[in-house]
């Protein structure tokens, strides 16, 4: 591994384990997610319906292979890691 590649490459820490997040483009049919993760080796496990995101679980230590392997996809808007957010380092709501 490369200085650059350390310097970009997200500690384990950083991102949850064993799940991604994912939102298909709309107009994308149930069984072409269905096929997508099967493709890939993900399992819906939770839905987040006010944003259309999905999180899919994906077998351990494998998540920035199979982030890229779903950002090929053509269907695919995103795919990310479930990034840590520490709650005391977000703005608060109203002000």
């Amino acid at each position: 591994m490369t200085v650059r590649q350390a310097s970009i490459m997200p500690s384990k820490e950083e991102y949850a384990s064993g799940h991604i997040l994912v939102k298909f483009k709309p107009g994308t049919s149930a069984e072409d997610r269905q096929r997508t993760h099967k493709r890939h080796g993900g399992r819906v496990i939770e839905v987040l319906p006010k944003l259309d995101v999905q999180v899919v679980q994906v077998p351990r230590g494998s998540e920035l292979t199979v982030v890229a392997a779903y950002l090929r996809e053509p269907q695919v808007e995103f795919a990310e890691l479930d990034y840590r957010v520490d709650a005391a380092a977000t703005p608060e709501r109203g002000r």
